[in-house]
């Protein structure tokens, strides 16, 4: 049987182990701490503690990850580094039966490039230190992978939307700002097309070819756009519009709009031959009002 492990359960790895639950896969997850843990297991998974910190592997972990075929790290690296590859590297190294290892890592490894495009041939440039980080982790993945010949994809993420998660739930708080910044452009997933995305390369059998893949949609637009859609499918005007240098925004939203990027997706569409669900945030948001 083939079996998942998710290294850091969260909002995009769930969807993705219920999509591959439904079809036989073994399911196993982390978190941080032994309550996030049983939450876990009561999802009928398969559950264990990695704090990410320093120190021995924590009891139980090496077991959990008995059998696992593909690995999907989402974790967040810190000042010292990815804490997986890091921390489990030389055990997830010996493990016969892994296969395959899926890094979620950012599309701010291009930094900023005034609104030009960017595909996975364009060398990264990354102008934050989160941007930094995410690229360190990718390299220290792909030195382990042609250290231990296991495939590594390093899966290149934008602003990720979904259920409970989009403009939708903003307009309804009363928290969405219509913030307006010349020639400001975003790119979008939808976390379905983030789990049908990864299902479609881990299975590839081109992945090793490729180890950075962008997993986006079809259309960079400016934010305002996007937040007057979602205002118009709930028959309400959007919110007044706001000036980026007026904005209330926190230091870390607003180190967003200082990138600014055309992300393309060609590789994933043609390459891999995935085809997006909701290829703009049009159907997206669509798709999510229908549903509530």
């Amino acid at each position: 049987m083939s079996q998942l492990a998710a290294i850091g359960l969260g909002y995009s790895a769930r969807r993705l182990a219920a999509s591959m639950a439904s079809e036989r896969w073994r399911i196993t997850g982390t978190s941080r701490t032994a309550e996030g843990a049983e939450r876990i297991r009561s999802l009928g998974y398969a559950a264990a503690v990695f704090t990410g910190e320093p120190g021995p592997i924590e009891p139980g972990l090496a077991t959990a990850l008995e059998g696992t075929t593909h690995l999907l790290v989402s974790t967040p690296p810190t000042a010292e580094g990815d804490p997986v590859s890091c921390r489990l590297g030389d055990h997830l190294a010996g493990m016969p039966t892994l296969r395959w290892v899926g890094y979620f890592s950012t599309v701010g490894v291009y930094g900023d490039r005034q609104g030009d495009w960017v595909d996975e041939a364009t060398p990264p440039a990354p102008t934050g230190e989160r941007g930094r980080r995410r690229l360190a982790a990718e390299t220290a993945w792909r030195d382990w992978g042609r250290a231990c010949s296991k495939t590594v994809n390093c899966l290149r993420l934008p602003g990720i939307y979904g259920p409970g998660r989009s403009q939708l739930e903003r307009i309804r708080a009363g928290t969405a700002q219509r913030i307006i910044k010349l020639g400001q452009v975003f790119n979008r997933i939808h976390v379905d097309d983030i789990a049908g995305a990864v299902r479609t390369v881990m299975t590839h059998d081109d992945a090793a070819r490729h180890p950075a893949i962008n997993i986006t949609d079809d259309l960079p637009a400016p934010p305002q756009d996007a937040l007057a859609f979602a205002a118009e499918l709930l028959g309400v005007a959007p919110p007044p519009e706001v000036a980026f240098e007026d904005a209330d925004l926190s230091a870390m939203a607003r180190s967003f709009y200082a990138e600014n990027k055309r992300v393309s997706n060609t590789l994933l569409t043609s390459g891999f031959g995935y085809r997006l669900r909701y290829p703009t945030y049009r159907e997206g948001l669509a798709a999510l009002s229908e549903a509530r």
